[in-house]
């Protein structure tokens, strides 16, 4: 009840967010809105943590440990930014603080995406691809690359999850395509994730 005043006031931003009914019920004393949020939000939570640490182990612990440092922050969410995003930016948080810790994989594991492909041989083919070459890459370059490609997520969206700003992050995602080119084993031409349209697109 009181709690839920700290949400912001005027709505503004989660006005049309689909989770501003559950943080406020959860505010408000209810502790199952949490678990609803968590469902909603848990399967691409570890494939983004997937795509960071590249274990199946580490992502499963970055996962807990995001909703871990979620449950207890929620109370005092305000509403500064969209709740799917203030979950990513923990996430990201957790992921780059597993991956200090621990040693740098001898080889290359399997990163969890969704393909962009059509099903079939040559889209799992091709989604093999994108994960070996992701996994080539410098973590921010990975992590923006998901975020944006695989979440969907605006620069605004990726800089606030990745603690960056618009135009950083435009400009990371333009040497990030480069880089994914780079390691791609086919034409650089034809690499997906390659061209990105970005300079025309609204932050």
């Amino acid at each position: 009840m009181a709690n839920a005043t700290l949400l912001n006031p005027a709505g503004t931003r989660l006005a049309g967010d689909p989770d501003y009914a559950l943080v406020a019920r959860f505010q408000a004393g209810d502790d199952a809105a949490f678990d609803t949020l968590v469902g909603r939000h848990e399967e691409f939570i570890y494939n983004v943590c997937m795509g960071i640490v590249s274990s199946p182990e580490d992502a499963e612990d970055a996962m807990q440990e995001t909703f871990l440092a979620a449950y207890r922050a929620l109370k005092k969410f305000r509403g500064d930014s969209k709740v799917s995003t203030w979950l990513y930016r923990i996430a990201v948080r957790e992921c780059l603080d597993i991956s200090r810790r621990r040693k740098p994989a001898s080889s290359l594991e399997e990163i969890i995406v969704e393909p962009s492909v059509d099903d079939g041989a040559d889209g799992r083919a091709t989604e093999s691809l994108v994960r070996s070459s992701l996994a080539m890459l410098p973590e921010h370059y990975r992590t923006a690359l998901i975020l944006r490609y695989y979440g969907g997520l605006s620069y605004e969206e990726i800089a606030s999850a990745m603690n960056s700003t618009a135009g950083r992050v435009k400009m990371m995602l333009h040497r990030a395509r480069k880089a994914f080119q780079g390691v791609w084993p086919g034409d650089s031409a034809d690499a997906p994730l390659a061209s990105g349209g970005d300079s025309n697109e609204d932050v």
